[in-house]
């Protein structure tokens, strides 16, 4: 859990390799619940936020790209999550973060990364939690065959 919590939102990526797994994707959709998840099942998951305009952290694309895993999402639910969030932090003057055109280009700059990297893509709309995290855990299993680590998710 430590580990997950110490590199949240893509901090402390100068140890991004020694993470399980890596969750990447666009504000909102879901990366952090989703690490905290895996985590308490003892698997070390780093999360790393993607901006659009801003470079990912270069280690993002050093480290194996069959442990990162782009969490898709749809527009709309990303945008209904975004005005959630929006209409409870005082003082959020940028607009687009919940307009639906600069959301939109954000997903897109997401996907362009994703398939740059040569990252596995989650569709996250609409699926709880734990189904996600059993598609990546099951996507880790097969490629890497590791029996005490399928015991972790169970």
């Amino acid at each position: 859990m430590e580990y997950t919590l110490y590199r949240d939102d893509g901090l402390n990526t100068q140890n991004l390799s020694k993470a399980d797994i890596v969750v990447t994707g666009v504000s909102r959709c879901g990366k952090t619940p989703l690490s905290v998840y895996m985590s308490m099942f003892g698997w070390k998951v780093a999360n790393v936020l993607l901006i659009k305009g801003i470079d990912p952290p270069k280690e993002l694309f050093e480290i194996d790209k069959n442990r990162v895993f782009g969490l898709n999402i749809n527009l709309n639910h990303l945008v209904i999550q975004r005005q959630k969030r929006w209409k409870g932090i005082e003082n959020l003057s940028n607009m687009n973060y919940i307009d639906s055109k600069a959301v939109g280009q954000e997903l897109q700059f997401a996907k362009f990364l994703f398939k740059r990297g040569g990252f596995t893509q989650i569709n996250i709309s609409n699926k709880a939690i734990v189904s996600t995290a059993n598609e990546i855990i099951g996507f880790i299993i097969d490629r890497f065959g590791d029996e005490n680590q399928y015991n972790k998710a169970y």
